[in-house]
């Protein structure tokens, strides 16, 4: 019986893991319906459902995987993070670049970088506004510079949207500082609610 790939190997053997496990592949085409994304995305994530709770790879720039997390859901609503002892958080993305379009949005959360791309859009994922971003200019430093790097803003209520816009801004400031190349801020369409996977 094939066991579980360790987050060393989900870089390389998780899509071919995919296809012969008799419990992942379903519940990964069920979790893609219920999140209205792209099956083939969740696998370039490396996204693993369990229920109600999703584990997901994050990595280095080269690709190496960094850490496991997993997101545990409450019946309210919320979520809680756990990672792997020993793992390095850093950021969520394909292996391979969509390229359809010359632009890279860096979404707060995997699931909506997996959206994004679902939309045929590349993506990475950020952990959170206080995380390191030397690892993530150094990834940004290495794309083709004709492509735009956009980082998104989550929408919430309308009195904590110039403070949050103002933290994000910042941040990009830095991080356009780190990478030697322009970055720029935008929201998300109030009509699609709160982020790119709603």
């Amino acid at each position: 019986k094939r066991s579980e790939p360790t987050p060393a190997g989900l870089s390389s053997d998780f899509a071919e893991w995919v296809e012969r496990s008799e419990k992942l592949r379903p519940a990964l085409i069920a979790f893609a319906q219920q999140r209205g994304v792209e099956l083939q995305s969740l696998i370039a994530f490396g996204v693993r459902p369990n229920g109600p709770n999703v584990s997901f790879p994050e990595r280095w720039p080269n690709g190496r995987v960094s850490a496991e997390v997993t997101r545990f859901a409450n019946a309210k609503g919320g979520n809680r993070y756990r990672c792997g002892v020993g793992h390095k958080r850093q950021f969520g993305y394909a292996l391979s670049w969509l390229e359809r379009y010359p632009v890279i949005l860096i979404p707060e959360g995997v699931l909506d970088a997996v959206a994004l791309h679902s939309a045929g859009v590349d993506a990475i994922s950020r952990p959170s506004l206080s995380s390191d971003l030397r690892p993530l200019a150094k990834l940004l430093a290495a794309l083709p510079r004709q492509w735009q790097v956009v980082v998104m803003v989550e929408n919430d209520s309308p009195e904590v949207m110039p403070e949050r816009i103002a933290i994000v801004t910042a941040r990009a400031v830095e991080l356009a500082t780190a990478a030697r190349r322009d970055v720029s801020v935008a929201r998300y369409p109030e009509r699609l609610g709160n982020d790119a996977n709603d």
